[in-house]
């Protein structure tokens, strides 16, 4: 379906008139402009505000129509579908309707006629462009909020504002995931509604966390917790059952005498322990007598001096054998120091440990027998049913944390689960359609290479995460080559497309700005060709100087036959409403 020509109900409108194949809309300085005239402003954005307007778009305060609202401006275009001759006029101050005239009786349009006007509603406009289009058939589309649409699908085709020229697979800034990989799977010919339970597990996913957020645990520390969960779930069950049972039976002295006997058995602990500790208290007085003893004893005997001392003479066999006893026993005695030495130290240890387990013990007793000394039966009834609230107000938080964490580990496996099986169900149903994507990957190589000499390439996988889609053109990361990536993404879809239906591409002068001269005559020529050849439209709006005129006759490229509307900053009659705003 191509668009003939659009105008307006305002006289300074400048009307637009296009043919089938290739459009230029060129924004010219002409000879009368000043120096602080621009090009800016003319109207080659708001044609396409236009375009999207009569279209079916909603109007927002970024654009420049925004601004002729109550001024009473109506916009017209006239369309060719195979043959079928029709208008549509859409106003600026109700956007809610589309006035239909000419050859519409059989466009399967609900028609309202009103003062012999015939009038759609925008919906039924907007349904009956999607099937016109793209094969939109809303009765076949899922309930999903997640879906294709004829305004998301027809932004890629005429691509609209700055936001629109910073992927090749997104038409605005910030666009979600889902949209990106349902637009394009639907666009590449792709089961898009794989792309759609995708973005469902996401919603899963998303729902999961915010319960663990609301839980102040993460998700994953929080279906963690199960196993500990269920420990204390049956620590805290027996201890409101041992309460309950007591508190029925109005037995009070059972938990009175548990600490009652608990205080006895601390009582006996703590005899043990001191007498233990003073036993071997007195063991470490005697060990270090002991050693002091020993320091005073002879090391070694001076045989020699005690003979002569008696005036005895004995043998030198003898004296040895007399040398080797005296260091025998002082080599006993050393070894009986360090034996005692070690035991004292030892000893000291162990006693300090009794003393540090003993003011344990007596902290333990005294808050016992503090509890003993301060109630009754009466008071310790009171304090058990206090103890059997809190206890049953544990074991409910615990059960209820059990219960969400249980349910959490279930969804989350079966979610991942979901997942993989997706994943599979994603990479047959891929491999299945490899003539249709593959189709695009020639395209998108094809025209890459006549752009750099060299194939580019156009990335459409399947991971856990759903569709991933990517272009590369060697030597990219420029800004030029990164819209050149564009340009030749969006011919791949009008080549796909315009066997439907008579696709219509605009670009605005946005892609081209930053494109090399030799690249963006060689993307005109390719738009003009392909256009002509693939039969669908293609309208590109310029700057003059934007316009690479040698390079263009350097490849026998007549740009001015394709010129439709000059736009010109010589005065406000030049510009595409006839006045600047």
């Amino acid at each position: 379906m191509i668009i003939e020509r659009i105008s307006a109900n305002k006289e300074t409108f400048r009307d637009v008139v296009l043919q089938p194949g290739f459009n230029i809309i060129v924004a010219d300085r002409t000879k009368e402009s000043t120096r602080t005239d621009s090009r800016n402003g003319l109207g080659k954005s708001t044609l396409i505000e236009i375009i999207h307007f009569i279209l079916g778009s909603n109007l927002s305060g970024e654009q420049n129509l925004d601004g002729l609202r109550g001024t009473d401006w109506e916009f017209t275009a006239w369309f060719d579908l195979d043959g079928t001759k029709f208008s549509a006029t859409r106003s600026l101050d109700d956007t809610s309707r589309v006035k239909l005239s000419g050859q519409v009786e059989g466009l399967g349009i609900e028609l309202e006629v009103k003062q012999g006007s015939s009038i759609a509603r925008l919906s039924g406009w907007k349904s009956f462009l999607g099937k016109a289009y793209f094969r939109l058939d809303d009765g076949g589309l899922s309930e999903s909020s997640y879906k294709p649409s004829f305004r998301a699908l027809v932004s890629y085709f005429v691509r609209p504002g700055r936001g629109a020229y910073l992927s090749p697979f997104e038409v605005r800034s910030k666009q979600v995931r889902w949209q990106t990989q349902v637009y394009n799977a639907y666009l590449l010919g792709l089961n898009w509604r794989l792309a759609t339970e995708w973005q469902r597990l996401r919603d899963v996913e998303r729902t999961l966390k915010a319960v663990g957020k609301n839980a102040q645990e993460g998700l994953e520390r929080f279906v963690g917790q199960v196993g500990e969960l269920e420990s204390e779930r049956v620590r805290l069950l027996a201890r409101v059952n041992d309460l309950r049972t007591q508190s029925n039976n109005f037995r009070v002295v059972p938990e009175y005498e548990a600490v009652e006997n608990r205080v006895n058995s601390l009582t006996f602990e703590m005899q043990n322990l001191a007498a233990e500790n003073a036993f071997e208290s007195r063991l470490i007085l005697r060990y270090e007598a002991d050693v002091e003893a020993e320091e005073r004893a002879v090391s070694r005997l001076d045989i020699d001096h005690l003979l002569a001392d008696v005036g005895v003479i004995m043998p030198q066999s003898i004296v040895r054998s007399l040398d080797e006893v005296a260091e025998f026993h002082a080599k006993v005695t050393e070894n009986r120091q360090v034996y005692l030495d070690n035991e004292v130290d030892r000893l000291r240890v162990i006693v300090a440990e009794r003393r540090a387990r003993l003011a344990q013990l007596e902290a333990e007793r005294q808050e016992a027998l503090s509890l003993l000394e301060t109630g009754g039966a009466l008071e310790d009834f009171t304090r058990m049913q206090m103890r059997l609230a809190e206890a049953s107000a544990d074991l409910e938080v615990v059960e209820r944390r059990l219960e969400e964490a249980r349910k959490l580990r279930t969804d989350k496996a079966q979610v991942d689960a979901e997942k993989k099986a997706l994943q599979v169900r994603a990479l047959v149903d891929h491999d299945e359609r490899r003539p249709v994507w593959s189709s695009a990957i020639e395209s998108f190589a094809r025209y890459s290479e006549y752009l750099y000499g060299t194939p580019g390439a156009l990335v459409i996988e399947v991971d856990e995460t759903g569709y991933d889609f990517r272009t590369r053109i060697e030597g990219g990361g420029s800004h030029g080559r990164d819209n050149m990536a564009i340009f030749c993404y969006d011919l791949t879809l009008a080549q796909l497309w315009c066997q439907e239906s008579t696709i219509l591409m605009v670009h605005d002068s946005e892609l081209y700005d930053p494109v090399d001269e030799r690249q963006k005559a060689l993307a005109l020529k390719l738009a003009a060709a392909e256009s002509k050849l693939r039969g669908y439209q293609y309208l590109a709006t310029l700057n003059s100087d934007q316009i690479p005129l040698d390079d263009l006759r350097q490849i026998d490229f007549d740009v001015e036959s394709f010129i439709r509307l000059r736009l010109t900053d010589a005065n406000p009659s030049g510009s595409l409403l006839g006045f600047r705003f």
